[in-house]
């Protein structure tokens, strides 16, 4: 259960004809900052999957955790439209890769961290992978802007799937179908 806020819009929009979020980047955005639970935290494995059309740029996108530095984990974009993994505070727990977001249509962000080792895939095409000890406290998650509000995006979002594991690849793959069907 998550809080609108602003003015989120359910449209019909995704390729397949499916309904998806609507954030139009002036203070949209949909939260929870009550009882979460069962979210990965701390260090502990994880896989992330974020369908979604990033028509701004700005750090936003889909995250959860706290902001303070390396508290948090996401699906983002960046300032500079690019694909990014969000650990909060710079570069040494946010990872920004080469892969296009913005103005790039709809796709399938996903990120499987498995002891320490993140992979960051693009519609299933791995874009970035390094080693992090990440230290996510599960305390706030929000869709459609940054974990402190400041930027709000403009993006559609079609789904939103979190693991408390990380997918193998057959897993992956499979999950990958799913979501492009």
């Amino acid at each position: 259960n998550l809080t609108g806020l602003g003015n989120p819009t359910l449209v019909a929009g995704a390729p397949s004809g499916a309904m998806v979020v609507d954030f139009d980047g002036v203070g949209d955005k949909l939260e929870r900052t009550a009882s979460l639970s069962g979210l990965p935290s701390g260090l502990a494995d994880r896989t992330v999957y974020l369908v979604a059309n990033y028509q701004s740029n700005g750090y936003g996108g889909f995250a959860y955790g706290a902001t303070s530095c390396n508290q948090t984990f996401g699906a983002v974009v960046s300032p500079l439209g690019k694909l990014a993994v969000q650990g909060w505070c710079n570069t040494a727990n946010s990872f920004i890769s080469g892969g296009q977001g913005t103005g790039s249509g709809w796709l399938v962000q996903s990120v499987v961290l498995k002891a320490d080792q993140m992979s960051h895939y693009r519609d299933g095409t791995l874009i970035d992978s390094r080693s992090h000890t990440y230290n996510t406290v599960v305390k706030k998650l929000v869709l459609g802007a940054e974990l402190d509000s400041a930027p709000y995006l403009d993006m559609q979002v079609a789904a939103v799937l979190v693991y408390d594991r990380a997918l193998s690849a057959s897993e992956q793959s499979q999950v990958l179908g799913y979501l492009q069907e």
